[in-house]
């Protein structure tokens, strides 16, 4: 009887694990999670100037900024 290395006893290899919101890769890297959080920082940027431009003031957009984006980077 051969063995598939890829799936033994009913459990699936995968390629990466997200766990407690941080993705790590079968090699040990984190890049996907760092991928992931630039993106989402962005697009959150986004959406602070879209408030921005609809009169959202100043103090409001620090609040939001910190609520989200720093939230999200630490």
């Amino acid at each position: 009887m051969q063995c598939n290395p890829s799936f033994i006893h009913g459990i699936a290899r995968v390629t990466f694990l997200k766990t407690l919101g941080v993705t790590i890769t079968n090699t040990l890297s984190a890049s996907n999670h760092i991928r992931e959080t630039i993106t989402l920082c962005a697009q959150t940027l986004h959406a602070l100037r879209v408030l921005r431009c609809y009169g959202l003031p100043g103090d409001a957009l620090q609040t939001v900024y910190r609520a989200t984006v720093v939230a999200k980077l630490l």
